[in-house]
């Protein structure tokens, strides 16, 4: 399988407020490595793709308060491909941004693969087959993207509707916002339903002119932005100044044409503490999940989470989750755990 000439991009975004305190607006989730995993998220996400691409050919962009952890997480990542968003303007903004960056490199032909930096995958040789295939599709000039296959009716993702395909690649008819239980039963049932992994695989040069097609504003406003920082002036106001909006909505869902390569490989968006739980070793009982150091006594549905430097010791409990760093011990009822970011309005900050 010949590969043709890649350039990876991380998108490392995140305000860190679904999993607070765990993740902070300063240590967003891409930062934080699962239980029992040695590896950040975000380095994971590296290593996966390092037999496709190596460090001179691997760029990041993330907010401008996370680049020191960029760089740490990373060293071996070249600083200047490392692109610091003034402000978070959602994925259409920076994906164009890395493409024009690309496009001035010279690497205009190369085919550029955009990956959520905070995902898990569990079967890495399942995920690169399916990126090699989706790399070879995407340099006929078409627009592709990942779909997972679904184990569930889940009605946290957004869902993409295949058609006829060869070789694992099918056309995409439609994408889906995130459904109604009953709709991705549906789905599911259906068999030609996959889940929406924010993976998008493209030429730089199908990147840039479908986005002169459908958003030239934008494109307009990013090199003017790039100018600017080229010309040391300030840039923050410009690029504040540019449209808020997702590749879905902005590229995707409106491509010449579009393309999914289906995949199975337990993945994740890790986007859930019952995620993050999902790591952790059952206790004896069966219903608990809890640190090494952690005891429970007569207590059950109890999920303890964070620091193992702090121990929990609880007796009759039921039903809670449990959140520890080391300044913030979250206690929350395992009904409300994904409210658990209203809190952090009566906090006086999310560091």
């Amino acid at each position: 399988m010949n590969i043709p000439s890649i350039q990876v991009v991380g998108i490392a975004g995140g305000s860190g407020t679904r999993l607070w305190p765990l993740s902070r607006k300063a240590r967003p989730k891409q930062f934080l490595s699962l239980p029992g995993r040695d590896s950040s998220l975000l380095q994971a996400t590296y290593q996966r793709v390092a037999e496709l691409a190596d460090a001179e050919n691997w760029w990041l962009i993330c907010n401008a308060l996370h680049v020191e952890g960029a760089k740490r997480t990373l060293p071996s990542l070249p600083a200047n491909q490392i692109l610091a968003e003034p402000t978070g303007r959602n994925t259409a903004p920076a994906i164009f941004w890395a493409a024009l960056e690309l496009e001035a490199k010279g690497c205009r032909d190369d085919v550029m693969v955009v990956l959520p930096a905070d995902q898990d995958v569990q079967d890495t040789v399942a995920w690169q087959d399916a990126l090699k295939r989706a790399v070879l599709a995407a340099d006929e000039g078409v627009l592709v993207t990942l779909g997972i296959q679904p184990s569930r009716p889940d009605t946290g993702y957004g869902y993409i509707q295949m058609e006829d395909g060869d070789a694992g690649v099918f056309n995409v008819s439609a994408f889906h916002e995130k459904p109604s239980l009953e709709l991705a039963e549906s789905y599911l049932k259906a068999g030609n339903f996959v889940w929406n992994a924010g993976v998008f695989v493209a030429r730089v040069s199908t990147f840039l002119d479908e986005g002169e097609r459908l958003k030239p504003e934008l494109l307009q406003g990013l090199r003017a932005f790039r100018e600017a920082r080229v010309q040391e002036e300030s840039a923050a106001s410009l690029f504040e100044s540019l449209e808020s909006i997702s590749i879905d909505y902005a590229l995707a869902e409106h491509a010449s044409e579009v393309k999914v390569v289906p995949v199975e490989c337990g993945w994740s968006d890790v986007g859930s503490f019952g995620t993050f739980a999902s790591y952790l070793q059952s206790s004896a009982e069966g219903s608990n999940r809890l640190g090494r150091s952690d005891i429970l006594v007569e207590s059950q549905n109890v999920t303890i989470l964070g620091d193992d430097s702090i121990r929990v010791a609880g007796l009759g409990v039921d039903n809670l989750l449990i959140v520890k760093t080391d300044d913030v011990l979250l206690i929350v009822d395992q009904a409300k755990a994904h409210e658990s970011k209203r809190l952090l309005a009566l906090m006086e900050e999310n560091a």
